[in-house]
């Protein structure tokens, strides 16, 4: 059982995506996963990856971290190039009865998960490079430009960090939870397929009531420390660009543009 999910994970470094401003990094991922989806040119898709995979080196996170969300969605990945190759909506290169794979079919699986793929390497630098506190912060200033109410974006953006907070958090409380059966003789990774879906009762009951008890430990927390929401509460750090932020900004920008242009355009 692989739960070594690396999404949602702060870690703290010295890198350029680290010194940016949260704005800023949400804007990147936001945008990145809209362009990811709307380019259809093989060519330009590829030159998109290069730019996120330049990002991700620049990040110091390091290719085996990012990569480790990769892995434990193998499953996800494989079905989703499944249910795509065999549509056959072209020249037909395999043919095995029910199962036909055709060209098309073949380019637009590959094409698909290399999306889902580079999708979870975006989220996984964003929440590498940012932390929760400044995820949240970020997400209430910007929906307090948009001019939405201060009480609602307060409590969106707390929500939000919270959930993101807690993948990290449920992964390693299954992989414990996972350890203290196979130590009690549990065979989860051995067996049938059904079989092993059946093991996972064993891990999924007491990660569910776990989950729980933490929740209403956080709750309890907030409310000893009297949380009452957006209705006076300050703000230590007031969030600012600098010239950094700008530049990288205009660079963003200017690539998406571009990337966008030439690809509906067929350059």
């Amino acid at each position: 059982m692989n739960t070594n999910i690396s999404i949602g994970r702060y870690v703290p470094s010295d890198s350029i995506l680290h010194s940016l401003d949260p704005r800023l990094k949400i804007f990147f991922a936001v945008f990145s996963i809209i362009v990811l989806f709307l380019l259809s040119n093989p060519v330009y898709l590829v030159v998109f990856y290069s730019f996120v995979f330049f990002i991700s080196i620049i990040s110091k996170l390091g290719i085996s971290y990012i990569f480790k969300s990769i892995k434990s969605i193998w499953l996800l990945i494989l079905m989703a190039f499944l249910f795509q190759v065999f549509r056959s909506n072209g020249k037909i290169l395999i043919d095995a009865g029910i199962f036909t794979i055709s060209d098309t079919s073949l380019i637009n699986s590959v094409i698909n998960v290399s999306r889902l793929v580079f999708l979870i390497i975006i989220s996984t630098v964003f929440t590498g490079t940012t932390s929760p506190i400044k995820i949240a912060d970020a997400v209430e200033n910007i929906l307090n430009f948009f001019r939405v109410p201060k009480n609602f974006s307060h409590e969106l953006s707390l929500i939000l960090t919270i959930a993101i907070r807690f993948i990290p958090v449920i992964s390693d409380e299954a992989q414990n939870i996972a350890d203290s059966q196979k130590s009690r003789g549990a065979t989860l990774d051995n067996g049938r397929f059904l079989d092993r879906i059946k093991s996972l009762f064993p891990i999924l009951i007491p990660l569910l009531i776990n989950t729980i008890r933490r929740a209403d430990d956080l709750a309890l927390a907030m409310d000893v420390r009297c949380y009452s929401g957006y209705e006076g509460r300050t703000k230590f750090k007031k969030m600012k660009f600098t010239l950094n932020d700008y530049i990288g900004f205009a660079v963003l920008v200017l690539f998406f543009v571009i990337l966008i242009m030439a690809d509906k355009l067929w350059i």
